[in-house]
């Protein structure tokens, strides 16, 4: 009955778990997503079956789980800094690694960045995953190519 999923899992679930842990930047949140992805894909065999590119159809669905779960955060967050409002934690500079790096950048600009350069997808397929036009998977990946640029070059040390 699950001959499909059991056929996608072992060639994709690493892939996805690392690019939701990276999108995510929390690696149980993302076993927990792949294995909904995985959850969904057995209840939806005939729809992955009949789909022109079935690892899109994972991916995408893994960022919007993401996404939902996000948002779901965002709100608990905003109804309990309503109750007990927080204070800003003070800025402070620190050394500046690929995952913080990565985590400044925008939601959309991370995804086309993992999705592309981490893990080789092409434009098409990410354009694919993420709902999105192709010139836009291009515009976030030149953007979020020139942001790590910034975030990761050292300040040159003037004398």
């Amino acid at each position: 009955m699950y001959e499909l999923v059991d056929d996608l899992y072992p060639e994709h679930a690493a892939a996805l778990t690392a690019a939701l842990a990276l999108s995510t930047n929390d690696r149980q949140a993302a076993e927990d997503l792949v294995h909904e992805v995985f959850e969904r894909a057995m209840s939806k065999q005939e729809e992955l079956r009949d789909h022109p590119n079935p690892r899109a159809w994972l991916f995408r669905t893994g960022y919007n789980l993401a996404s939902n779960r996000w948002k779901l955060l965002l709100r608990r967050r905003h109804a309990v800094a309503q109750q007990h409002p927080v204070l800003p934690e003070p800025q402070w500079e620190e050394a500046l690694d690929l995952r913080h790096a990565l985590q400044r950048l925008s939601g959309r600009q991370r995804e086309a960045v993992v999705l592309h350069y981490y893990l080789g997808f092409r434009v098409e397929e990410i354009a694919s995953m993420l709902g999105c036009a192709e010139g836009s998977v291009k515009s976030h990946l030149s953007r979020g190519r020139s942001q790590l640029n910034q975030f990761l070059t050292p300040p040159e040390v003037t004398r």
